[in-house]
């Protein structure tokens, strides 16, 4: 970037634009995954949409690989480049509730604890993740499985409409009303078709939750997850649940969260085998929802990272046994179960492009640790025991958990044909020169 004159630059950029020299550039260029050690020529911290477009036209000036980061959370390291350009949206956090109307606007660089605390003073929420510090966008752009899948489904379903800078600088608007099929992409296929700084949610009202989380030890854990499977095999609407497992010289702990919407009576019904398993600790109670999105805590960043898994059809006692048992001889930290059913399961296949609304669940092994040496350690542990998975998945991961790059081959897989070719279409009006590639990218080719 010396060849750059920021000096110039500068005097029309609102925001903040940060080299390798600049103070804070070692902060700005950190990301959730601390295995992803990258050094962008330069990190532009938008103020606005017409800085967004101002960096991308940077990129292309100079021919610079282009990164967007939002929330930073992503585990693949998609928010950070090696030598480019980061359009970097962590300034551009507002959110605007429209209680009457029932609907918010959030900009692209907000995370899910701006969202929920604009909210729920209004009593309001929109169904998102469950870690505070997740960005909205990369959350909604990947589909959004949260706390409240069951009762109100995936984040893309509340997403009304977008504002997005596209490749090319353009400003554009979305909706069901304005080019609904852009809309329908950015349900679900990712970052592929620009920048969205501005996101418009459907609201929906939410009375107090019937929720908690319950611990179980290291003999509870494949206990927990096969009754986790038969609560939601016929679990009522309002019931959503996720359990995380995790390993380590404390010991093995199984945290499973549960939230119900509706009748608390119904919620600790549906719930009750969980609390028959023996040695289970937690309670289950009416919890007002922000301290039920605080249930997991916040995650470390800094520490090395590599997830892999998929969204599965159904989940057999005999791949349960197996993948827990085989999970507790390895070094891997920890296995996620993310339940996957109520309205979201049954909107059509069309309604966007995310691809595994037919799933039962989605499973992720989750391997953390601090050092580099294990690295090759670790990630081979991880691959070998999300393989007892691939079996009985619906042909990929969660996009917003996917570390590897995921071939054409496997993405057209994962979307389907027909899906895979509107994308491809979109791909080709947005993005025809596939500046936004830094993603699981669906090719213009």
């Amino acid at each position: 970037m010396s060849s750059i004159d920021l000096t110039s630059r500068r005097r029309d950029f609102r925001g903040d634009l940060v080299g390798p020299a600049d103070p804070g550039y070692d902060d700005a260029r950190r990301i959730y995954n601390g295995g992803i050690d990258r050094r962008p020529a330069l990190i532009a911290r938008c103020a606005d949409a017409a800085d967004v477009a101002a960096a991308i036209a940077l990129a292309r000036e100079f021919d610079f690989p282009l990164a967007v980061r939002a929330g930073g959370h992503g585990v693949a390291g998609h928010a950070i480049c090696e030598g480019g350009v980061v359009v970097d949206l962590t300034r551009m956090r507002r959110v605007e509730v429209e209680p009457d109307a029932l609907v918010v606007r959030v900009e692209g660089g907000a995370r899910l604890m701006d969202l929920d605390a604009a909210c729920a003073p209004h009593d309001l929420v929109t169904p998102a993740g469950v870690v505070g510090t997740t960005g909205v966008a990369g959350l909604t752009l990947g589909g959004g499985l949260g706390h409240l899948l069951g009762p109100l489904g995936f984040t893309c379903d509340s997403l009304l409409a977008a504002e997005v800078v596209t490749a090319d600088g353009s400003r554009v608007r979305t909706s069901q009303d304005q080019d609904p099929e852009l809309l329908w992409g950015l349900r679900g296929a990712g970052g592929n078709f620009g920048v969205v700084t501005r996101f418009e949610f459907r609201l929906h009202p939410l009375e107090t939750p019937y929720a908690g989380l319950l611990r179980y030890g290291r003999d509870g854990v494949a206990h927990a997850i096969k009754a986790l499977r038969a609560i939601t095999d016929d679990a009522p609407e309002g019931l959503s649940a996720q359990l995380a497992a995790g390993q380590g010289p404390a010991g093995v702990e199984a945290q499973l969260a549960l939230c119900h919407a509706g009748v608390h009576a119904e919620g600790a019904a549906a719930a009750r085998p969980l609390l028959e398993i023996p040695g289970v600790t937690g309670e289950l109670r009416p919890l007002p929802f922000l301290e039920v999105q605080a249930l997991y805590g916040e995650p470390a960043w800094g520490l090395r990272n590599y997830w892999k898994g998929y969204f599965v059809r159904e989940l057999p006692d005999a791949v349960v046994d197996e993948l827990v048992a085989r999970w507790l001889d390895s070094p891997v930290s920890g296995l996620l179960f993310e339940s996957i059913h109520g309205v979201g399961t049954r909107l059509p296949d069309d309604t966007s492009a995310f691809a595994a609304r037919r799933a039962r669940f989605n499973v992720t092994v989750m391997a953390r640790w601090e050092d580099p040496a294990a690295d090759e350690t670790l990630i081979a542990a991880a691959r070998e025991l999300a393989a007892l998975l691939e079996p009985l998945s619906l042909g990929g991961g969660y996009l917003n958990y996917s570390v590897d790059p995921e071939p054409s081959a496997r993405l057209r897989l994962a979307f389907g044909d027909e899906k895979y070719e509107r994308l491809r279409a979109l791909k080709r009006r947005f993005d025809p020169e596939n500046v936004f590639r830094l993603n699981q990218n669906v090719s213009p080719d």
